[in-house]
């Protein structure tokens, strides 16, 4: 009797070459080696198929393809048993550093157009408190903020501004705030009379700083001194000072020295800087002390030659040098006014700078 062949003999050939090549895989899957020639033990370690979104896959062991980007599918219960709401997917975008910076720098760029354009950011009208000669009128045409962001000024450079510009102007103080805030502190300088020479008329601080009548009306509350000249700023440090400097100049260059004051120009006040000092506080001290002798219906006067004096209502000028023995003085003026109007003797000048020396001119 004939034995009966196995199914598996009686299976063709190229059956058989699949059975053997599909086998090849599975030391790639499960890690060991594997009978080519057993079929049935090769199916048992196949892995099996499995199902995923988007289809089957035969081998999960196998890598994803590079780049492939992954839709994300989300399902919503409902209140209803057993019924779900899919969601329409959307795919997962990737951003990268390149573009997050590129954003940034672009958001920059927008904000910094944006506030150097914009008006909230820009100077209307500062705040300017402790001004009196001054006006804000005055500060705006000199620093010249309209249209200026905030953030583009410099507090430092608008007071050095300020200081140079004024000389009324002793200490000033900016200061700057978002959104177009402004606020100027001002400390100006107080006058104690007005000066006037050369057809010019200036106001004087108690420190002997000239500075200029920016409303053009002269307030007729200050005392004014009629001048022709300059009065003489060298104080008596100052010629001690001077002393010792010229002591040790000649010292140095073997006695020889220059004492000649055009050729040296120390005294010059032809070139003075824009808060200029025209005299010594001494020398204001002295005006304002001989202001109060000052007879009703007077000017006091200034003389580079004479001193300070005024001239008398009965039409002569009247000179004292400076206040030293100032009490002496006018004791001795009005000893020679009733003199002269004893004898009905009429002058242009009385001159009383030496006490003990007093006279008087007819004519000039």
């Amino acid at each position: 009797m004939r034995r009966s062949t196995p199914d598996y003999h009686r299976q063709p050939a190229i059956d058989r070459r699949k059975r053997s090549m599909r086998t090849v895989t599975l030391p790639s899957v499960l890690g060991g080696k594997v009978n080519k020639g057993s079929p049935r033990q090769a199916d048992r370690f196949a892995a099996p198929p499995v199902m995923v979104r988007g289809g089957v896959r035969e081998n999960m062991a196998s890598p994803a393809v590079r780049g492939s980007r992954i839709i994300r599918r989300k399902s919503l219960r409902l209140p209803q048993p057993g019924i779900e709401l899919n969601l329409p997917s959307l795919p997962q975008i990737a951003v990268g550093w390149r573009a997050v910076s590129f954003l940034l720098v672009l958001a920059m760029a927008a904000a910094l157009v944006f506030a150097w354009t914009s008006p909230r950011f820009t100077i209307e009208q500062p705040r300017v408190s402790g001004l009196k000669n001054l006006s804000t009128t005055d500060i705006m045409d000199i620093l010249k903020l309209e249209g200026k962001p905030v953030f583009a000024l410099n507090p430092g450079a608008l007071e050095e501004q300020l200081l140079t510009q004024f000389p009324e102007v002793v200490t000033a103080s900016v200061r700057l705030g978002l959104p177009n805030e402004m606020n100027i502190t001002v400390t100006e300088r107080v006058p104690v009379l007005a000066w006037e020479m050369n057809g010019q008329t200036e106001y004087v601080d108690s420190y002997g700083y000239a500075f200029p009548v920016r409303s053009g009306i002269l307030d007729p509350s200050y005392l004014l001194v009629q001048a022709d000249g300059l009065p003489q700023f060298i104080t008596i440090t100052e010629q001690v000072l001077g002393t010792q400097d010229q002591s040790q100049s000649a010292a140095g260059s073997g006695g020889s020295e220059n004492t000649d004051p055009e050729e040296s120009g120390p005294d010059d006040k032809t070139q003075q800087p824009a808060a200029h000092q025209i005299m010594s506080p001494e020398t204001v001290i002295s005006i304002l002390v001989l202001s109060r002798n000052l007879p009703p219906g007077t000017m006091l006067l200034y003389s580079e030659r004479h001193g300070l004096g005024w001239k008398d209502a009965a039409g002569w000028e009247v000179y004292f040098g400076d206040i030293s023995d100032i009490e002496q003085k006018l004791i001795v003026y009005r000893g020679v006014v009733n003199l002269l109007d004893y004898r009905q003797i009429k002058p242009v000048l009385i001159s009383v700078e030496q006490v003990h020396m007093p006279y008087f001119r007819m004519e000039r």
